[in-house]
C-alpha cells in the first residue's frame, strides 16, 4: 500500500478521500491470510468515480464473488500501477497478466459470437 500511497502522492492525488480509501483498502486486507496458489483480483472500472473491486480465491481461479467494493478510481488506478507498472512490485503478476489476457479476450470473443461453450 506504501507504493500506491507513494504513486497518488507523487502525481498530486492525494487528498482525505484517497486517505479514507487507503485505510477502507488496509481493512478488507487485516485479517486476510491467503496460501501460495491463491489469487487476488483487482478490478478497476472508469465509469462514473469509478471503483476498485477486490476479489479472493483459494485455489487460483477467477473469483467469482467480490469481497469488498472501494469506490474511488485513483486509489484502484495506484493499485494496479504499484503491482503491474513498469516498476511495479510484482514482475510475476505483470508476466502471468501477459499470459491470461489473450484467453480471457477470446473467452469473452467467444461468448459475445456464441462460438464458446457459454
Amino acid at each position: 500500500m506504501k507504493n500506491s500511497v507513494a504513486i497518488l502522492k507523487s502525481a498530486g492525488n492525494y487528498s482525505d478521500a484517497e486517505a479514507k480509501a487507503v485505510e477502507k483498502f488496509i481493512e478488507v486486507f487485516k485479517d486476510e491470510n491467503h496460501p501460495p496458489g491463491s489469487l487476488i483480483l483487482f478490478t478497476v472500472s472508469p465509469y462514473g468515480n469509478g471503483t476498485l473491486k477486490i476479489g479472493f480465491s483459494e485455489d487460483g481461479s477467477i473469483p467469482e464473488v467480490v469481497n469488498a467494493v472501494i469506490e474511488n478510481k485513483l486509489l484502484g488506478e495506484a493499485v494496479l500501477e504499484s503491482i503491474i507498472g513498469e516498476h511495479g512490485v510484482s514482475p510475476a503478476a505483470r508476466k502471468s497478466l501477459a499470459e491470461r489476457l489473450p484467453e480471457l479476450f477470446k473467452d469473452g470473443e467467444d461468448k459475445l459470437t456464441g462460438n464458446g461453450n457459454a
